[in-house]
């Protein structure tokens, strides 16, 4: 038994010694195939997470990225290093992921607040440099607020650099003058005073005298322009953005207004001449039949007041002209009107013949924007047809 295993044993060991049969090696059976070495990364194939991989593609606009390193030369290389390390791209970012957006707070609106003084008749500083400033309140300030500019007009402004000074908040800006604003009225004026924090509540604004050994000027109609962290202004049911309206422009026009379309006050003291086209204050009966409305009814004072109102006045110089009717009874101190606060007498006490009407300039002065003019009367007689804005070239 031995013997025979010893014989197969030098039989196989004769034949794994001797030549190759190339018949027999073409008969001999392949491995299985073997697939190419990329097909490991073929992302058609791939299933489950790839974190090589599954990078999220950089946008459009960016370059591709650069490999860290050239490709290899031939197969064998790449087989020997294995899969290329992907390049180095820092912290993963997904553009298609917005960012959170930060915490902005309510919107901010643009909002104008009169002083409580707004209405009221000009305040007039007069005296040197130690007189009291002038002084106004606007209420109701929000929390939070910062200014723009304290806007108001002015009179007799004509010292550039000297006239005086607006203090807000501890800030101090000097009056806007003009050498030409002597003795004028001049509307919608401002003084800058943007991005000043506000303290909030009721805030004051002064208006102080200059270095001047005499400053003389008046102030009116204050408001407060201020940018508030707000869905809309105090006071108003929606936002007020634009802010308060600019002053106008383009070509200045001829401004009237007629007597009927004034308001008054104590209208009971006054006559409307309908057949004639003008009003008058009065005290007695007799003129209770001439009053063509029928709601004179005098107290015997002879006082009461007419207000008219223009609206977006092209800026420039206007002659202001008041039209009326003359008669031997009249104010002999002259008839008071006030333009935008400032006060000029036109004298009405003179008969030049029945009815006609007359025309009387009150003065010439730089106007803009919203224009008011006063008839007051006071213990005598005045009268008014229409009050005219001329403007001069």
């Amino acid at each position: 038994m031995w013997a025979r295993s010893l014989s197969a044993l030098g039989a196989v060991l004769a034949l794994g010694c001797s030549p190759v049969d190339d018949a027999a090696l073409a008969a001999t059976p392949l491995d299985p195939p073997t697939a190419p070495f990329d097909a490991a990364l073929d992302p058609d194939d791939d299933v489950g997470p790839r974190p090589a991989l599954d990078v999220a593609a950089p946008p459009d606009d960016l370059p591709p990225a650069t490999p860290d390193r050239a490709p290899a030369d031939d197969a064998s290389e790449a087989r020997d290093q294995g899969p290329a390390a992907p390049p180095d791209a820092g912290p993963e970012t997904r553009p298609d992921a917005p960012a959170a957006a930060p915490d902005a707070g309510p919107p901010w609106v643009t909002c104008r607040l009169n002083s409580a003084q707004f209405a009221q008749s000009p305040m007039t500083l007069d005296g040197p440099p130690s007189a009291a400033p002038l002084r106004v309140t606007v209420p109701g300030v929000p929390a939070g607020a910062l200014a723009v500019a304290v806007h108001f007009d002015g009179h007799d402004l004509d010292h550039p650099g000297e006239e005086g000074f607006v203090t807000l908040a501890g800030r101090r800006v000097a009056l806007p003058a003009n050498t030409a604003w002597d003795n004028v009225t001049v509307a919608g004026l401002s003084a800058p005073f943007a991005g000043l924090a506000l303290p909030g509540g009721d805030t004051e604004i002064r208006f102080g005298p200059g270095p001047l050994s005499r400053s003389f000027f008046r102030i009116s109609r204050v408001s407060l322009e201020l940018r508030a962290p707000l869905a809309r202004c105090p006071g108003e049911g929606a936002p007020n953005d634009a802010g308060a309206p600019a002053m106008p422009t383009g070509p200045r026009a001829v401004r009237a207004l007629r007597y009927d379309q004034a308001t008054y006050t104590l209208r009971h003291n006054w006559v409307f001449r309908c057949d004639a086209g003008y009003a008058y204050t009065a005290r007695g009966s007799d003129h209770l039949g001439t009053d063509c409305p029928g709601l004179y009814r005098p107290d015997g004072t002879l006082r009461g007041t007419a207000t008219w109102r223009f609206a977006n006045v092209a800026p420039g110089l206007y002659a202001v002209e008041i039209t009326s009717r003359h008669s031997a009874n009249r104010n002999a101190r002259g008839a008071l009107f006030r333009v935008n606060g400032e006060e000029g007498r036109v004298f009405q006490n003179d008969d030049r013949g029945g009815l006609m009407l007359f025309t009387d300039l009150w003065g010439r002065r730089t106007l803009g924007g919203e224009v008011v003019v006063v008839l007051e009367s006071n213990g005598a007689s005045d009268s008014v047809a229409s009050v005219t804005l001329r403007p001069v070239p």
